[in-house]
Order: structure tokens, then sequence, then C-alpha cells
């Protein structure tokens, strides 16, 4: 059980950091472009 928890935490805390990430490259080519 807690470790099922943990687990889900985990995955969380990942598809955070993803959404993090395609944001940085967003704003990034999104800045590019305007240069």
């Amino acid at each position: 059980m807690k470790k099922l928890k943990s687990l889900k935490k985990l995955k969380k805390i990942k598809s955070k950091f993803k959404c993090k990430i395609s944001l940085k490259i967003w704003f990034l080519n999104k800045y590019s472009k305007k240069v």
C-alpha cells in the first residue's frame, strides 16, 4: 500500500517535470523565432 502511494507520487513528479521541459522548449522556440 505504501509502495503504491509513493509510486503515484513519483508519477506526478515525473509528469510535472515533463510539463516544465516542454514549456521550456516551447518558450525557447518562440524566442528564437522572434530574434
